[in-house]
Parts: C-alpha cells; sequence; structure tokens
C-alpha cells in the first residue's frame, strides 16, 4: 500500500517573494474567503498561531487584525 501524507502549501513558503506573490494573486481575486485562506496559509508557515487562529476558515477579521 502507498502511504500518502498531507500537503501543506505553508511548506513552501520560505522566500519573501514567493510569500508576496502568493499574497498578490489572492488580493487580484478580490475573493475575501480565498484572501483570508492565503493570510491564514502565510500565518502557518511563518508560525504564527495568534494569527492562524484569528484568519480561521469561519473568521470575519477586521481590517485591524489582518494589518497587524
Amino acid at each position: 500500500m502507498i502511504k500518502v501524507s498531507n500537503f501543506d502549501a505553508a511548506d513552501c513558503f520560505d522566500h519573501q517573494e514567493t510569500i508576496a506573490a502568493y499574497l498578490t494573486e489572492a488580493l487580484e481575486t478580490g475573493d475575501s474567503g480565498y484572501i483570508c485562506h492565503a493570510l491564514n496559509t502565510v500565518a502557518r508557515a511563518k508560525r504564527m498561531t495568534a494569527e492562524k487562529e484569528a484568519l480561521g476558515e469561519n473568521s470575519k477579521p477586521l481590517f485591524d487584525t489582518i494589518r497587524r
């Protein structure tokens, strides 16, 4: 049997340029759910636990939360 592990995009963000490109693309969609998902992914990549919780799938963060 083949063993498969879960893929986490956060593991791929090891350069600032990659993160910037990902967030730029997310912002260009104008989809707030996708933007929150992208910010959550970056927070996980940077091991930012408080931000990860604030930007969870079902959250509706305030701009101040995102700005921080």
